[in-house]
């Protein structure tokens, strides 16, 4: 809204999907290279959260005049919020939603990266046997990492709550928008982007079953009907001759007596 162009998110490859596997490449090997950063982020005035986030200091980098938003909030909502969305993501990728769905979407290997980009960026895994206690240490390492390596007129720590006015003085004086600083990406708008990929993905998957099924049948009966008519064009090519000949002995006696 307020740079006027794209704003990279890992909910952008529901619809860029051919994107993700050089997301994956790149978090395996643990940097971005420029020309992968050029492609993925043609058109983006912006990234945030995952992928992109886990390689803040490639991105540096490559685009020397780019900023640093560090968004805080309280640790321990953080780590529940991490709970409900990533964590439960994961989850239904890897083990609610068969790979065989996923592949139609090209979505096969979405709870791989969003499982090691997130170990990449935050130094901790995504299991559910990671404790509260856990995430909300991790993300103060993290935002210490952050400051330590972004220079200070680089950087912007900000909170939500703050709303427009720090975010568009750091970005160079930019006017304020009118409307309510947004709230979007919540716990409940995550969950029913992941719910709407199961149902797409099986839709996919269950339509040309369906079609084929259908085919099936109606082949099927088509047979049965050819098989019937068969039966009775054969039976009146059978019947017929012996109709005439009986007729014809009828006839015959009846014309004797």
């Amino acid at each position: 809204m307020l740079l006027g162009g794209r704003c990279m998110h890992f909910s952008e490859l529901v619809y860029r999907r051919d994107e993700l596997p050089i997301w994956l490449e790149a978090t395996k090997r643990g940097r971005l290279e420029k020309t992968e950063a050029d492609r993925l982020l043609r058109g983006c005035t912006a990234c945030l959260d995952f992928p992109a986030a886990a390689f803040y200091e490639d991105l540096m980098e490559h685009y020397p005049h780019a900023k640093v938003l560090l968004t805080m909030r309280d640790e321990y909502s953080w780590a529940a919020s991490i709970r409900a969305t990533i964590m439960y993501s994961i989850r239904t990728f890897e083990t609610a939603i068969p790979r065989f769905l996923l592949r139609p979407l090209n979505m096969e290997n979405a709870g791989l990266l969003m499982r090691i980009n997130f170990e990449l960026g935050m130094g901790v895994s995504p299991d559910p046997s990671t404790t509260d206690q856990e995430l909300a240490d991790a993300l103060l390492r993290y935002a210490q990492q952050v400051r330590e390596r972004v220079p200070p007129d680089r950087l912007l720590e900000f909170r939500a709550s703050q709303g427009w006015q720090p975010l568009c003085q750091f970005l160079g004086g930019l006017d304020q928008p009118s409307e309510e600083f947004p709230r979007l990406n919540d716990t409940r708008y995550f969950r029913c982007c992941i719910h709407a990929i199961r149902v797409v993905s099986t839709v996919l998957v269950a339509a040309p079953v369906a079609v084929a099924v259908s085919a099936v049948a109606v082949g099927l009966w088509l047979l049965l009907c050819c098989i019937h008519a068969i039966r009775v064009v054969s039976t009146v090519l059978v019947a017929a001759p012996l109709a005439v000949a009986v007729s014809a002995v009828s006839v015959g006696l009846w014309l004797l007596l």
